[in-house]
């Protein structure tokens, strides 16, 4: 397509616009860019924010995703004896397994996570994570702890679509036109507020614009606290240009942010790093709390740093958003203490302070289990409001044609229903499926955390292949029912697999689990549900069509 024709389609669509008698003055200039804003970003904003939603429940999704890991024993780690032996044991995993490793890392067990967790930077600067037996200090093979993203899966896809960087600044330009819409939304529906008590049944376009309305309204200030808060957390990132042009590098940054000693540059001599129980007890009692991870920077370096996090005790679900757990620092190799942030301290500036309120917020870091239902509940009724403006776009057009794209534009109608579907409900099915994955995938797989990612978006792919192989309408009914079924057969798949299932997770009081497969559930009935009314409508529609000419003969 040359620039004339471009011109040509935008000039079209803006006369399109300016002569509907619904709009006027200003309003009319916005609507299409509430419009397109709205239905370019809507189809990647409803994987963020399902995804996002999931992820509120990462550490219950890790237990069903990962069951053999949990049915190790527990330990107490309230015991300062019992933490300060499995440091050790974590240390004396490095010193044989990644000697000459940059980074090593280790976050003691907890509730959500019996085993301990050992993080290290690989041969290739990725970074490579295990768990530890607390218990024997080995690492934990397959049979005790399949290889899984777990709920984090949700996460990663949440905030970089697995892309890495660049897939942080993709999802923060769908933020932005995320952001773009709403306030345009606000604008143009100046009755926004009284439309909140409408909600008319089985009146096509009018029923859909009154539902995305209804839920825009409802969740309005959490849409725009989920997004401002999601572009601030990635701040670091999209104004890097301004951090490398006052900082030699990101390490100089931080360690600033952080009112921390600069950092220190390798010096290539080999030395070895203290031990880690004597600087994590000392920490401790400089903190006069618990600590729950310890990290050495470059460990077979004379340059070794070791840092110690505190975990404030009983704080996980306190009711104020801005806290810190303390943090000491060491010189990895004389042992001493070069810089002290006691908890509940603030660091540097009021701006860095705000953002971790503002990171906390969207993380559901604060507010116990009640915030968490909140932006889970909030997050689903985003996500049906996005789902509801992208198909109310082609509801409108499939009744009142506006022909912004002259002759192609049946074509480009076709095209958008088809994104429609891979979007909203194609999505569905690769989350399902990623589930299924996880039961499936054999144990012993090389890399099977890494296909189960890939089989998600290979699943996902397959959804929209098939929504461009199938009659609209069909692919629509047919994708919902393929939700029902992957839904309500996984408890059952479950239970063929490792033998666990509801009444079992019940007399256990495994309600991580159990609230999983019941979600599973939920969503397969409603796949079911949803499926069954398209169904019937179709019907309908065929019947009508039918009976005039049956009328004509």
């Amino acid at each position: 397509m040359d620039a004339g024709a471009g011109a040509d389609i935008v000039g079209a669509y803006a006369m399109a616009e300016l002569k509907s008698p619904s709009n006027n003055g200003f309003r009319r200039l916005v609507t299409p860019v509430h419009t397109w804003a709205g239905l370019v970003a809507g189809w990647l904003l409803f994987a963020i924010f399902i995804t996002g939603t999931l992820s509120v429940f990462d550490a219950p999704l890790s237990r069903w995703l990962n069951p053999e890991l949990h049915q190790l024993e527990p330990v107490d780690t309230s015991d300062q004896a019992t933490r300060l032996d499995i440091v050790d044991k974590g240390q004396q995993f490095f010193r044989q397994h990644a000697a000459e490793s940059g980074f090593w890392g280790l976050g003691l067990p907890d509730e959500h996570q019996p085993a301990a967790t050992l993080f290290w930077e690989g041969s290739q600067g990725k970074l490579e994570t295990a768990y530890l037996n607390p218990h024997t200090g080995e690492p934990l093979g397959v049979q005790a702890n399949r290889e899984t993203e777990g709920g984090h899966h949700f996460v990663h896809t949440h905030f970089e679509l697995h892309a890495g960087e660049t897939g942080v600044w993709i999802v923060g330009g769908v933020t932005m036109l995320m952001l773009l819409s709403l306030v345009s939304g606000i604008i143009i529906h100046k009755r926004i507020f009284r439309d909140f008590f409408t909600l008319r049944f089985n009146k096509g376009q009018r029923s859909w614009l009154d539902a995305h309305t209804l839920l825009a309204v409802l969740t309005l200030p959490f849409l725009l606290m989920i997004a401002y808060s999601g572009l601030a957390i990635q701040s670091k990132t999209y104004f890097e240009p301004a951090i490398t042009q006052h900082y030699d590098n990101r390490f100089s940054f931080f360690t600033d942010l952080m009112q921390e000693p600069a950092f220190k540059t390798p010096t290539g001599e080999t030395a070895q790093t203290r031990d880690w129980a004597a600087m994590f007890m000392q920490a401790e009692a400089r903190l006069s709390e618990p600590a729950n991870f310890i990290n050495t920077e470059r460990p077979a370096d004379r340059s070794a740093v070791v840092h110690v996090f505190g975990q404030p005790a009983d704080k996980s679900d306190q009711q104020v958003l801005y806290y810190g757990g303390g943090r000491i620092q060491f010189d990895g190799i004389s042992g001493e203490i070069t810089h002290t942030r006691l908890p509940d301290t603030a660091m540097n500036t009021t701006a860095h302070a705000a953002e971790i309120v503002l990171e906390r917020m969207h993380m559901a870091e604060f507010g116990g289990l009640g915030y968490r239902w909140l932006l889970f509940i909030l997050g689903l009724t985003g996500a049906v409001m996005m789902a509801a403006g992208t198909i109310l776009f082609h509801v409108k057009r499939r009744q009142n044609p506006i022909q912004e794209f002259g002759r192609v534009t049946p074509q480009v109608y076709w095209l958008i229903e088809k994104l429609n579907i891979a979007a909203i409900s194609g999505l569905i099915v690769a989350c399902l499926g990623f589930f299924w994955l996880n039961r499936l995938l054999p144990l012993d797989l090389n890399n099977r955390a890494g296909w189960e990612v890939t089989g998600f978006f290979v699943v996902w792919l397959m959804t929209l292949i098939h929504a461009f192989c199938r009659p609209t309408a069909r692919a629509s009914i047919e994708q919902c029912y393929l939700i029902a079924w992957l839904g309500l057969l996984l408890p059952m798949l479950n239970m063929t697999i490792t033998g666990d299932h509801l009444i079992a997770y019940l007399g256990e009081g495994a309600w991580a689990e159990f609230s999983v497969e019941v979600g599973a559930i939920v969503t397969g009935a409603l796949g079911w549900l949803i499926g069954h009314w398209l169904q019937g409508r179709q019907r309908t529609s065929a019947s009508t069509s039918q009976r005039p000419a049956m009328e004509t003969e």
